[in-house]
């Protein structure tokens, strides 16, 4: 079995279930985070030989690591497990987060975003760490005095600053967006960057600037994979086989 995990509503993860069916990856089973937090059974062991899990759906499905082919994880947010008062409810939150955090960093199967200390559950990071990881991976970056960037809204820029582009990246695979072809240079950086993320699904902006060429935005995890079409819908494929 293949897991996509996503919020409620994810479209693009149901586009990307369906498109992983299409290629001869069955069963997929989009799951939200809610449907995880509402399991009405999860064993989850740590020993010397490494982490196993085990649970149980609220439709009854049970699913133990051994089942699972590979996991597209899209998942970000807190979850109040069920029963639990709403003093308690941010702790209870805390702890599911851990939960699954430590299950998806150990599946031995592929993870595709798979959670770490540095991004957490989703990948999350802030402007300045996405900078940070551009500048390792060689990228040009756009000089903060040209763009209104926000650290309150993850890829806030200002969208008039140049023509832009957006690069797929999928552990260390590139394909450029709809919007447009990057060179060789930025291509070959992206792929640094996601490789510097890890097991990543990246969606890393860029903008032309006058007289400069293309520079980093700012990248995310949790992007609109609709957007890369069906040769990302490829990579994805050959990644979690």
């Amino acid at each position: 079995m293949w897991l996509v995990l996503a919020e409620t509503g994810d479209d693009a993860a149901a586009w990307v279930a369906e498109g992983l069916a299409q290629r001869d990856m069955r069963p997929v089973r989009l799951v939200s985070g809610q449907e995880l937090a509402t399991a009405t059974v999860w064993e989850h062991r740590v020993h010397g030989r490494g982490v196993c899990t085990w649970l149980r759906f609220a439709d009854g499905t049970e699913l133990a690591d051994t089942q699972l082919r590979g996991v597209l994880n899209r998942l970000g947010g807190f979850y109040q497990p069920p029963g639990q008062s709403s003093d308690d409810g941010e702790y209870a939150a805390c702890e599911w987060n851990a939960l699954v955090l430590s299950w998806l960093a150990f599946l031995p199967s592929p993870v595709l975003n798979r959670p770490s200390a540095d991004g957490g559950l989703g990948g999350y990071r802030s402007l300045g760490g996405w900078r940070h990881l551009a500048h390792r991976a060689g990228l040009p970056i756009v000089p903060l005095s040209q763009s209104n960037l926000s650290e309150s809204v993850e890829g806030g820029w200002d969208a008039d600053v140049g023509k832009p582009l957006t690069v797929f990246a999928v552990a260390g695979d590139v394909v450029a967006g709809c919007d447009g072809g990057g060179d060789a240079a930025i291509e070959a950086g992206c792929a640094r960057l996601s490789r510097l993320v890890g097991d990543a699904v990246l969606a890393v902006h860029f903008t032309d600037l006058p007289g400069q060429g293309m520079a980093f935005c700012w990248a995310t995890q949790q992007a609109d994979l609709r957007l890369g079409g069906s040769e990302l819908l490829d990579l994805l494929a050959g990644r979690l086989k």
